[in-house]
This record gives structure tokens, C-alpha cells and sequence, in this order.
């Protein structure tokens, strides 16, 4: 392996011979170094030296023309790079890669060099591997040998002379008693730790030991500190002879981290048996939630049914349309029942109205009746949406309230009102990250105490104080609520007078997005093969009868291991396979990908009872092309089939 410098710009008169035995001599240090070397132009690789090619696997052959990023691990890449063009000369930590792909840790240091009327890169590398084990044996030692002079400093070890005065105060007795060691040194044990009426039985133990020889028990005993509290220790004792006559030396080990500790425990073990009651809970109400909204479908479809029937008889029409109402209304309920077992809610399409109403509810039994609550909603925010989280939409209400609460103690009036607005640029001129539009604005007012402008001006910081310690947090999390739900909040105040809290959200245009409110009221037509598979045998039944009606080939089945059965005699019997996701035997995540290995072309739609066992994202990244969530209307289910169709 050799390192080799161009040597044709030196003047042959400066001694020709004497040049090739200097370049010898560097080829001979660069090969003898401990460190890899390259030399690199525009970041691809001219040269290495022999410890490069021991130390990475590359001959110099295999390393001339590569770029230096294969000689680091891909992770940290970037980092190199801006080293590397930000013009770091000192030394910095990365990990390298052998050629046979293994990586261990490096020190890289590098620099530009003029050569041949140019410049080129000089790196050299440094195996650290040996120096970071070094470094973590050290810090494991350290750690051991701290956790053992902590565990010493634990114990309060205290020492006294026959007559009972002490002689020895270690820093663990300074610490558990408040004494320090000038207060302690000379002082009657009966002056300091014993507490009242217990000296004389101290003092006994402690003559019978000195003059009989007869030892001191161990055990729990109760002392008294500087500050009068009682410190509860486990107690041990020895005795020393020593010229000066007899030592007895006390050691003190503090219960109150074992009582704390016992408690704990019962309060851990009490949270562990709460938990599992509620994750027990949990899984009842998921499969609960399920059966329910597969009972919610099958009557929603036989209610589309008989509304197809009676579509003369108008009559029919609104008891129909009522029924349709609870449904959805139920449906609801189950959706905000299974919130409470989803750590972590997606993003869904909400109007806020019925939040609104549901919060201030809550809110009216939660606070003083001498306070009044205003709601002003206007009519078309109902026809509105936002892309939000309903639960943190619901969380943002209430800190808000609870916060206008706060300010008016006892008496006032809170007004809480809704009304779409059109922001222009012109008003964003601080929030450069958001869009013009039509925002929602939600503004809280209350006639409280107000505040002044430096208040104000902390009024979203957890640590400035500005009301209170809770007050602030909660501001600063519906702050960062409506920040993450690309919206923004105002705040006016008047000491004295009062606060005012408008928070503004992004609407979602909806345009020509409304389903219809039946099947039948627009052409969802088609007569592509369907084979529709769901264990509930009334959603079966109303499906097969609907789509069918719609011109749909429908083939229905009650059971997963059927319909794979039935679609393994004909794979391409099929134009659209649409599952439940829960059922006995298998499950529609388990029986779709049966039959994309059969077929991998297979248009699939799942539906189910709730998200918790197959998230939308899930099923899209299985290869899924469509995802509903029960109830539906077979408007619904109508539309995504076409759009999966039409789409494929």
C-alpha cells in the first residue's frame, strides 16, 4: 500500500534522488501510523494508506474512486458532511463502516491542503473502539464505587464515651438528625436525640453494657430531631476498647424510605389491580362496541330498505328519517365511548357545535350557580367542519372556561360564542405559517378580574406565573392545541374589567363533498361482481338485497372461511371483495391477505365496529383500498365502492 505525492512540480536541481528518499520516508510514516489517512478531492477518494485498508477492508484499488461517505455508517452521513463543509478541523465522534459491513465507533479529523496549484482533503481516522470500552469500564466502575459510598452515607453512625457524650458525628447523622458535627461533639446523647421520658431506659442499656458486658439489642427505635420531628431508624450497636476506656458506636439506618417505600408498593399494587380492572373494562367495551354497531347496521339497512319501499308514501318518510336520526345518534355515543380506550385519537372531520353544547353542560354542574353562562352559536357553523381531534377540541372549551371561572371567584357572567369568519393575509401578519380562509372562531369571554399588560404578556408561558401555576399550564396546553391545529388565539384584557379568548381554526372546505341521504337519490349504479362478507346475517341480508338493486353481481357469506373457500374455486369470479373485520374463525385483515397472495390485483373494502383492531392507516398499508366505519348507510358504502372501482 502506497501513499504517494506528486512530485513532477519540484525542480529536478533541488535533487532528484534526495526528493524520491523524503517521499519514502512519508510513504513509510503514513503506512506506519496508527491512524487511517485519505487524501479525497471534491469528496471521492485518491488515496488511503495501508491502516485504511487494515482498518476498513478496501485495497487501494477498491478505494480510488470511491465517495468518502462509504467508509461512514449511513446514519451518520449528514453529520459528515456538514463537518465537512462547515470546515471542522477538530476532532469529532462518528461511527464507521467496514467494508463487510460492520460498523464500530471513530474519531475523524480532516483538513484542506493546498497541492499542485489546488487544494485536497486530508482525513485522517481513528479506531476508537478500545478507548470507548476504556471509557465505559471507567464509568461503570465510578458508577459502583458511588452507589457504594452512597449507600454508606445512608447509615448515621454516631459514637459515645462511657458516660454517654458523644465522640464521633459522620455527615449521614448530620443529615438525619439536623445536628452538625461542632453541635454534636461534646453533648449528652439525653440533650439531642432521646426524646422525652425514654432517657433513663437508654442510659440503663448503656451502663449494663459497660459494666456488665451485656449487649445492647438491635431493633426499631423512635428518636427525635433538631427540628423536634421523630425520625423512626432501625438500630444496631458495637462496642469498642480503647485506652481512653469503652466506645459504644451507634448505627442508624433511616426507615422512613422503607415506610415510603411499603406504601408505595400498596399504592402501586393498588394501581396495577386498577389498571387490569380497566383494561379488562376495555376489551368488554371494544367487543361490546363491535356487536353494537354491527346491530346499528343491520337496522340501518333494513331501514333503507322499507324507506326504498315506501318511497311513495310520504307519510312513512319522517318516522323513517327519525329512525335514521337515533341511529346516528347511538352511533355517536359508541364512537365517544371508545375515545376513552384510544391513547391516541387521529384526525377527524368534527363540527364543533355539538362540543360546544356538550361542554358548557358540563360545565354548568361543575361551577357556582351566581355565575351565568351566554351561549351565542351562529346558524352556519353548523354547516362547517374542522380536521381536529374532538377530545382536544372538547379539552380546549373547558380549560378556557374553567379559566374564566377562575378569574371571576364567586359572581359574573361567561359568554361563549361561535361564528365563521373570513381571515386575509392581512391579519396573519405574525402567524407567516398559516392561510388565508375561512376560520371557525371560538371566543370565550369572561368580566373577571382582567389583567395588565405584563401579565398579559406571559399569559400562554407554564412558568411565568401570570395567574396561576394551573391557570398558565392549561393556557399553554390550549395554546399548543390550536398552534398543532394550524389555528392561532387572540387575547384581549382590561384590568378590572375583564378577558376575552378568540381562538380561530381552519375550516375544511367541503364542496360538493355531502353524501346524499339515500342510496337512491343519485346513480351509484353498476354491475361489477361483489362478494360481500359480514357474520351479522340481517346486514348481510339488506346489503345483498340493496346493492342488488343498484345492478351489483352480489355473492354474500356469513363466514370468513367460507368465502375464502368460495373464491379459491374462482379467483377471478370477483371484481370487489368486501369484508367485516371481526368475525369467528377469520378475521377480514386474515382473510384479505389470503386472497392477495392468490391474487394481488384483488379490490378490497373492510369494514368494522370500531378502529381499535385495524386503524384505516393499517389497512392501506396492507393493501387495502377502501375502509368504513359501522354504522354506515348504504350511501356511504355505495359511494366508497364506486370510488374503489372507478379509482382501480
Amino acid at each position: 500500500m502506497q501513499m504517494q505525492l506528486n512530485l513532477q512540480t519540484v525542480p529536478q536541481n533541488q535533487g532528484e534522488n534526495d526528493l524520491k528518499s523524503f517521499a519514502g520516508v512519508l510513504e513509510v510514516l503514513s503506512d506506519a501510523t496508527f491512524e487511517s489517512i485519505f487524501l479525497s478531492n471534491k469528496g471521492i477518494c485518491i488515496n488511503q494508506n495501508l491502516t485504511a485498508h487494515k482498518m476498513f477492508g478496501y485495497t487501494n484499488d477498491e478505494a480510488i474512486g470511491r465517495p468518502g461517505t462509504d467508509w461512514i455508517a449511513p446514519a451518520d452521513h449528514k453529520m459528515v458532511m456538514e463537518k465537512m463543509l462547515g470546515g471542522v478541523t477538530v476532532p469529532y465522534e462518528a461511527m464507521g463502516l467496514h467494508k463487510d459491513g460492520s460498523t464500530f465507533p471513530v474519531e475523524i479529523q480532516g483538513r484542506m491542503v493546498k497541492h499542485n496549484g489546488g487544494f485536497i482533503r486530508v482525513t485522517a481516522i481513528r479506531d476508537i473502539r478500545q478507548r470507548k470500552k476504556a471509557e465505559a469500564d471507567l464509568l461503570a466502575s465510578e458508577k459502583r464505587f458511588r452507589g457504594v459510598i452512597e449507600d454508606v452515607s445512608g447509615i448515621a453512625i454516631h459514637g459515645y464515651d462511657e458516660n454517654g457524650k458523644v465522640i464521633f458525628w459522620n455527615r449521614a447523622s448530620e443529615h438525619l438528625y439536623g445536628y452538625s458535627e461542632k453541635e454534636a461533639i461534646g453533648k449528652n446523647i439525653d440533650d439531642i436525640i432521646i426524646p422525652d421520658g425514654k432517657g433513663i431506659d437508654i442510659r440503663t442499656l448503656h451502663r449494663r453494657w459497660v459494666d456488665f458486658g451485656e449487649k445492647m439489642p438491635s431493633g426499631k427505635v423512635d428518636f427525635i430531631a433538631k427540628d423536634g420531628c421523630p425520625i423512626h431508624v432501625y438500630c444496631s450497636h458495637t462496642m469498642l476498647d480503647t485506652p481512653a476506656g469503652k466506645e459504644l458506636f451507634c448505627l442508624d439506618v433511616d426507615l422512613s424510605v422503607i415506610d415510603k417505600a411499603e406504601t408505595e408498593k400498596l399504592k402501586i399494587e393498588a394501581q396495577f389491580h386498577q389498571k387490569q380492572r380497566a383494561e379488562a373494562l376495555s376489551t368488554m367495551s371494544l367487543s361490546v362496541a363491535h356487536d353494537f354497531n354491527n346491530i346499528l347496521a343491520a337496522i340501518l339497512s333494513n331501514v333503507e330498505l322499507i324507506e326504498h319501499a315506501l318511497a311513495s308514501h310520504v307519510s312513512a318518510q319522517e318516522p323513517l328519517q327519525n329512525i335514521k336520526k337515533v341511529i346516528s345518534r347511538a352511533s355517536a355515543t359508541v364512537k365517544k365511548a371508545l375515545s376513552f380506550n384510544t391513547p391516541e385519537e387521529k384526525l377527524d372531520e368534527v363540527n364543533i357545535v355539538p362540543i360546544i353544547d356538550e361542554s358548557l353542560k358540563l360545565l354548568r354542574s361543575t361551577i357556582p350557580p351566581t355565575i351565568d353562562i351566554l351561549k351565542n352559536v351562529d346558524s352556519e357553523c353548523s354547516d362547517f367542519v374542522i380536521n381536529v381531534t374532538a377530545t382536544k377540541i372538547q379539552q380546549v372549551m373547558v380549560d378556557l372556561c374553567n379559566n374564566a371561572v377562575h378569574s371571576m371567584t364567586e359572581q359574573g357572567l361567561l359568554e361563549v360564542s361561535l361564528q365563521p369568519v373570513n381571515i386575509e393575509a392581512k391579519d396573519l401578519y405574525s402567524h407567516d405559517d398559516l392561510s388565508p380562509g375561512i376560520y371557525l372562531n371560538l371566543t370565550v369571554k369572561d368580566n373577571g378580574a382582567g389583567m395588565n399588560q405584563n401579565l398579559l404578556a406571559g399569559i400562554f408561558d407554564p412558568t411565568m406565573g401570570a395567574v396561576s401555576a394551573k391557570s398558565n399550564l392549561s393556557l399553554s396546553t390550549v395554546y399548543e392545541i390550536v398552534k398543532n391545529y394550524d389555528g392561532f388565539i387572540k387575547v384581549a384584557s382590561v384590568e378590572g374589567r375583564g378577558s376575552a379568548f378568540r381562538v380561530y381554526l381552519p375550516v375544511i372546505d367541503k364542496t360538493g363533498s355531502k353524501l346524499p341521504k339515500n342510496i337512491f337519490e343519485q346513480s351509484i349504479r353498476g354491475n361489477e361482481r361483489i362478494l360481500f362478507v359480514d357474520d351479522e346475517e340481517l346486514l348481510v341480508h339488506a346489503t345483498k338485497q340493496l346493492l342488488t338493486q343498484q345492478g351489483f353481481v352480489v355473492t354474500a357469506e356469513t363466514s370468513g372461511l367460507k368465502a375464502l373457500a368460495k373464491f379459491q374455486t374462482n379467483p377471478k369470479g370477483f371484481d370487489l371483495v368486501i369484508t367485516d373485520q371481526v368475525m369467528p374463525g377469520l378475521s377480514g385483515k386474515e382473510l384479505i391477505a389470503a386472497m392477495l397472495k392468490i391474487r394481488p390485483d384483488l379490490l378490497t373494502i373492510v369494514c368494522s365496529g370500531s378502529s381499535a383492531g385495524l386503524s384505516e392507516k393499517e389497512a392501506m398499508s396492507l393493501g387495502i383500498k377502501g375502509y368504513c366505519l359501522k354504522p354506515l348507510s348504504l350511501s356511504e358504502l355505495a359511494q366508497t365502492i364506486r370510488k374503489v372501482l372507478d379509482d382501480a
